[in-house]
């Protein structure tokens, strides 16, 4: 009979709450898939785990925002939190290195909130617009980006062999040793069929490349000339020599007959 008295209770303050406009703070739960939601609006994202002290400390502060940002239609701003225990694909996409991490999204630009986890520094952070002076992550840290889903993907599969290896140790009661092998194991061949897609995929995309450039147009050499069609310099410097070696020769020839009349008048003068 108390239950159903307290059950009762609990709508009918349920019922004056939502006749009196006031709206019950609800953090909305963001999963992977709902990536692209997000990229859409305005939204304060939190990135928490169960087990984290300072997100169980924070999680009070998380849920008095969000019931501002309910109240308050001028921003149309939207609070959500991620589990990063359960979406380690969509913790990747963000790089979380840190719990709680916080992000400003609007209209497909993220921003990494780097005040202080206070209900005042919230609150103003949106009414003051302080995440305009902040730049935003660049297009290779985008979570939509093509790599950027990639990271999600090492995460999960970090996450998977954790899971793994819990499986193995408690149902199968393997040894820590055994589970480090098949673990390992499972590691390389991945990472070999990885590196082999890897591989094929950039040798198409060059053979596509060099096909779509353009070919160099060959050129025929030049046809060898006819000597006979066209004068030589070298013949004439030839002709020239020629011409040239007579004269030189008659010269000798001339002096030495001279040099022998000389001696011959010589010797009849002596006589």
């Amino acid at each position: 009979m108390e239950r159903w008295l307290a059950f009762i209770w609990l709508w009918l303050g349920s019922l004056s709450l939502a006749r009196s406009g006031q709206v019950i703070p609800v953090v909305e739960v963001v999963t992977t898939d709902r990536l692209p939601e997000l990229m859409t609006g305005e939204w304060m994202l939190e990135f928490y785990a169960p087990w984290c002290p300072a997100c169980q400390q924070f999680t009070e502060t998380w849920e008095r925002f969000a019931q501002w940002a309910a109240e308050d239609k001028s921003f149309r701003l939207r609070v959500g939190k991620v589990d990063v225990s359960v979406e380690t694909m969509l913790s990747g996409q963000f790089t979380v290195t840190h719990l709680p991490s916080i992000f400003h999204i609007r209209e497909g630009e993220v921003r990494v909130y780097p005040s202080a986890r206070s209900y005042s520094d919230l609150v103003d952070f949106i009414e003051e617009k302080k995440w305009s002076s902040i730049d935003p992550v660049p297009w290779w840290r985008s979570p939509t980006a093509s790599h950027m889903r990639g990271i999600g993907v090492i995460f999960w599969l970090s996450e998977q062999a954790k899971v793994l290896q819990e499986k193995l140790e408690k149902e199968y009661q393997l040894p820590t040793y055994a589970v480090f092998i098949v673990i390992a194991v499972a590691t390389i061949v991945v990472g070999l069929v990885l590196g082999g897609l890897t591989v094929c995929c950039i040798e198409v995309c060059m053979r596509l490349c060099s096909r779509s450039k353009p070919q160099p147009i060959r050129r025929e050499p030049p046809a060898p000339s006819n000597k006979s069609d066209e004068p030589s310099q070298p013949d004439s410097t030839a002709k020239a020599t020629t011409e040239a070696t007579p004269t030189k020769q008659g010269n000798t020839v001339a002096r030495k007959r001279k040099n022998k009349s000389k001696k011959n008048n010589a010797d009849e003068a002596k006589d």
